[in-house]
């Protein structure tokens, strides 16, 4: 018998949204872009959501990495 277990780990699942201004209609569309892939990654069995991580605009320089998301 094998000391490792035949069940699979969840696989681990991160979501990066953005929208390209700070105006408030704009951000209305990253709170539906939020809503939508948690919802979408939630109802996938082998999926875990590690985090949503997002841009509203404020630069257009900020890159993924700098916000730490694969720690």
């Amino acid at each position: 018998m094998s000391k490792y277990s035949s069940v699979n780990p969840k696989q681990k699942v991160a979501s990066y949204i953005q929208v390209s201004t700070s105006n408030e209609d704009q951000l209305f569309s990253l709170e539906a872009q939020r809503r939508h892939y948690k919802t979408l990654i939630e109802k996938n069995d082998e999926w875990r959501l590690v985090d949503i991580y997002s841009d509203e605009g404020i630069t257009g320089t900020k890159r993924i990495d700098d916000q730490n998301c694969f720690d």
